[in-house]
C-alpha cells in the first residue's frame, strides 16, 4: 500500500500536537476528513488501516491516509510519546494498493509513500515535524502560510528518507557527508573526520567505502571536480587560481592535472 501526496499546493493544518501516554493507549478508531500523520518519539504502538497492521518503533512515521478507516491494533506502550499532525488533502492523492515506485514519482510534483517510514538516519523529519506543532500553538501573523510550506516540506524529506541511498540511511555516513559539503574550501583528513564522528579511523574508512563506493579522498576530491566544472560555466569571472584555492586544491597546476584527468581536457576548455 503506497500513499500519492502533492507536493505543491496549500494545506491547512486541523491540528497538531505532542501526545504522552502514561498508560496503555488504544490508537483512536475513526475516519478523518484529513490525513494523520503520526511520529513516534518513544515508547511503541501497532495501529492499523483498512485491514492491514504497521508496528512503529521509535522515529517512525506512519501516514494515516484522509478518508479511510484508521484504529488501534494493539496497545501502546506505557510512556509512549508521539507528535501528529493532521492536514488536509490535496486533489489527486490517494492511496495505490500496487506502489508506483519509491519516493519521488517521475518528474511530477507528486511522491509516492508507504504506510510508514523509518526516520532514524534522516532526522530533517523530525526537526520539521517539530517545528510544524510548534508553529500550530504559536501567534506568528500568517503563519497558515508557513505551516502549509513546512508541511510540503515535510513531504518531500520523506520521500527523500524512503528513497535515500545507503550512503544517507547511514547516519554516521551522512553526517560525514554533510561536513565535506559543507567545507568546499577544505580537504580533510581521515583522522579529522573521524575525530569529529567520534569513532576510529577505520569504521569511518569501512562504512564509508560500503555506503559510497569511494575512499573518504576520492569522494573528496571527485565533489570538488564537480563543483569546479560547473563554476568554470556559471563564474566565468573567476580565475582558475581564485578557483583551485576555493576548492581546497594545493595549487593551479594540481587542480588543472586532476580537472584533465577526470574530464580528459584542461579547465581553459571548459570555460
Amino acid at each position: 500500500m503506497q500513499n500519492i501526496f502533492e507536493t505543491v499546493g496549500h494545506r491547512q493544518i486541523q491540528y497538531a500536537s505532542f501526545s504522552y501516554f502514561e498508560a496503555p493507549m488504544q490508537h483512536p478508531d475513526r475516519i478523518l476528513a484529513e490525513h494523520d500523520l503520526v511520529y513516534m518519539l518513544e515508547g511503541d504502538w501497532v495501529v492499523g488501516q483498512d485491514g492491514e497492521s504497521f508496528r512503529l518503533e521509535p522515529h517512525d512515521l506512519i501516514i494515516l491516509q484522509a478518508g479511510r478507516h484508521h484504529y488501534g491494533v494493539e496497545a501502546c506502550r506505557a510512556r509512549t510519546r508521539t507528535m501528529y499532525v493532521h492536514m488536509s488533502a490535496l486533489a489527486g492523492e490517494r492511496v495505490e494498493t500496487r506502489p508506483t515506485g519509491r519516493g519521488l514519482v517521475g518528474d511530477s510534483t507528486l511522491v509516492g509513500l508507504p504506510m510508514v517510514i523509518p526516520c532514524k538516519s534522516h532526522p530533517r523529519v523530525r526537526e520539521l515535524f517539530t517545528e510544524i506543532v510548534q508553529g500550530f500553538w504559536s501567534d506568528v501573523p500568517g503563519k497558515h502560510i508557513k505551516l502549509s510550506a513546512l508541511t510540503q516540506m515535510l513531504i518531500f524529506e520523506a520521500a527523500i528518507a524512503e528513497a535515500a541511498p545507503l550512503r544517507m540511511r547511514d547516519s554516521l555516513v551522512a553526517s560525514t557527508l554533510t561536513t565535506i559539503q559543507g567545507s568546499a574550501e577544505h580537504v580533510f583528513t581521515l583522522a579529522e573526520l573521524s575525530a569529529l564522528v567520534n569513532v576510529s579511523s577505520r569504521t569511518l574508512s569501512e562504512r564509508f567505502k560500503k555506503a559510497t563506493g569511494q575512499t573518504i579522498h576520492q569522494y573528496q576530491v571527485d565533489l570538488k571536480l564537480n563543483m569546479a566544472r560547473l563554476a568554470i560555466e556559471k563564474e566565468p569571472a573567476r580565475s582558475f587560481k581564485q578557483l583551485a584555492a576555493g576548492l581546497g586544491f594545493y595549487d593551479e597546476f594540481h587542480f588543472s592535472k586532476l580537472f584533465k584527468k577526470k574530464y580528459g581536457l584542461p579547465p581553459s576548455k571548459c570555460r
